[in-house]
């Protein structure tokens, strides 16, 4: 049994929505954990900066890759991006959401339709795209972030 519950050298985490906030916070703690790391966003420039403050002083691997998750295409892209550059997929963390609030009779198709597919879909499709090589190794670890905007009235 190990005795450093939060040794991850060795391990890969793929953090979505990571440059900046929790999902920033998250990848450098995985990070100092000893995980080497891959973080996704749409923002190319916050991505290289954010990549550089997670991996300050540490000995660990780490990539971007600029992906919309509202967009099934680059989800695809980024679990490939993320499985070529690393190898493999240890922890999966589906961080990347948004909101658009606004009064139930002035939500269109269009806003509900882009909201679920970032904030639901992009979790299932991300999860599926790399679950099959997690269970080759009998390890893995899926996480997905939501808001308290869900228990909002």
């Amino acid at each position: 049994m190990p005795t450093n519950l939060f040794d991850l050298k060795g391990r890969v985490a793929l953090i979505t929505g990571g440059s900046k906030g929790l999902g920033k916070a998250m990848a450098r703690g995985l990070a100092e954990a000893g995980a080497d790391v891959v973080i996704s966003s749409r923002n190319a420039k916050e991505l290289e900066a954010a990549l550089g403050e997670i991996r300050a002083g540490l000995p660990v691997r780490g990539a971007y890759h600029v992906a919309d998750m509202g967009k099934r295409g680059d989800v695809k892209r980024l679990a490939e991006f993320a499985l070529s550059e690393m190898g493999r997929v240890d922890i999966l963390i589906n961080n990347a959401g948004s909101n658009s609030p606004q009064k139930i009779d002035a939500v269109t198709d269009e806003d509900w339709d882009r909201i679920i597919e970032l904030n639901l879909n992009s979790c299932m499709a991300m999860s599926r795209a790399l679950v099959g090589q997690m269970k080759e190794r009998r390890w893995g670890r899926i996480i997905h972030i939501s808001s308290i905007m869900g228990l909002a009235s």
